[in-house]
Formats: structure tokens, sequence, C-alpha cells
């Protein structure tokens, strides 16, 4: 879940894919996505994503559950894949769900690499009705001016930075940077990877006022989402 720090209300949802194998266990997506780029699975395994993403919207919504929207993760073989932009269409008419109801979250190094067809892909997007989100912002080689020509609504905060804000003076100094730099584009900003109420404090204190980590939820199966919500905002606003 996405939290709004401000109301303690959760204000999205984002899919996560995690491989439950039968012998090795639950791997994190650290563990098989690089394997599967490499292997050129890694577009099948996304539109699984996509398809299972836009069927739980749906499953929510025909249930009458808060209507979330849902952020899925873009990798740069997506980016380039013919008919991104007509696949997702595709299945939000055949499942029946409005565009708003789904983010797209891309990582740095995928308009680095090909910052022309991101633009394009992204600003397409927009155009649909779906918005946009820089995932991990800080960690690869950030650019300024890819910000500046890049359609996005959201910057997310690594989690590198949430964990050592309050323990390292420059992590923190730049953590108050990214913030203020994502306000001054008129960017929502979502602090990714928060396990504690003390970087919750932090983050309000400072004018980042959506977060993301353990502190609210690990992820679940999404049979679990709508309880998990539930709870967690009672909790929060207890």
């Amino acid at each position: 879940p996405k939290v709004d720090l401000i109301t303690r209300k959760v204000i999205g949802l984002e899919a996560l894919v995690r491989w439950n194998h039968p012998t090795r266990g639950q791997n994190s997506p650290g563990a098989f996505i690089p394997i599967a780029e490499n292997s050129d699975q890694i577009i099948r395994i996304d539109r699984w994503v996509m398809r299972s993403a836009i069927a739980e919207q749906a499953r929510r919504r025909s249930h009458g559950m808060t209507r979330l929207p849902i952020a899925i993760n873009l990798s740069i073989a997506d980016i380039l894949s013919p008919n991104l932009v007509g696949y997702l269409g595709d299945l939000l008419e055949e499942f029946q769900v409005p565009a708003g109801a789904l983010e797209v979250e891309v990582t740095e190094s995928c308009f680095m690499r090909e910052l022309e067809e991101t633009q394009h892909v992204l600003r397409e997007l927009n155009e649909s009705g779906i918005s946009t989100a820089l995932d991990d912002f800080g960690t690869g080689f950030s650019s300024l001016s890819y910000l500046r020509q890049l359609p996005l609504q959201c910057l997310k905060i690594d989690q590198s930075f949430t964990h050592s804000m309050l323990q390292d003076p420059n992590a923190e100094k730049l953590t108050q940077a990214i913030v203020a730099m994502g306000i001054a584009l008129k960017m929502t900003i979502v602090a990714e990877g928060v396990e504690t109420r003390e970087q919750m404090n932090w983050l309000v204190a400072h004018g980042c006022h959506v977060g993301q980590g353990y502190y609210f939820s690990p992820p679940v199966p999404p049979e679990d989402v709508q309880q998990v919500i539930e709870r967690l905002e009672i909790r929060l606003n207890a």
C-alpha cells in the first residue's frame, strides 16, 4: 500500500511479483528478474503482471472495495516492446477498468538508455489517462535535465535514502533536496522503504506526504489486501 502520511489513509497500491518456488520457497524479484531480463522472458512476465493487476482492479471494483490506483513496474524491454500502450488499453477495455485506475513506474535506467523512446511511450500513456512515476530515484546517474524532459507525475525516493537519512547527515540533506525538487516540479513525492514511525514523522515534517514500506505492510497476496488496508488505517489513526 501507498499511504497518505497526513490523513493516514491508503491512497494506492503497487503490484509486486514474487515467485513461490516448489523447492526454493519464496523468491524475491532480485533472485529471478535479472535472469528473466537476460533470457528475454521479462516481457512475458511483465505482461502477465499487467493482466493480473488489471484483473485484480476489476475484482476489487466489482466487490465494492475502495477504489485505489494500482501501480505496475515497466522494464526497458517493455518500453521498447511493440504496442505496449495498445496492449494496456486492450486490457483496460477487456476488464472494464478506467485508465485512471492504473499507474506505470519506470526506473532511471529506462530513460537513460532510451530517452527519446521512453519520452514517447510515457507521453502516450499520459494521453491515454495512465499516470507515470519515476521509481528508485537517486540510485542511478540522476540527471535533472531528464526529469525536466519526461512526462512524469510522481517521483519515488529510493529506500536507501529512507533507511539512512536519520543516521547519515548527508543522506538526510539529499533526501530533503529530492523532496524540495519534486515539490518544485509539482510532482507527488513517495518515500519507499518506510520502516519506522520516526522515519514517517521526518518525512511529514519535511514535506513528503506519501510513504510505502514495511512499517505499513509487507507485500501480501491480493486476497489479503483489503483486510490489510482496514487494519492499517485503524492502527495509524489510533
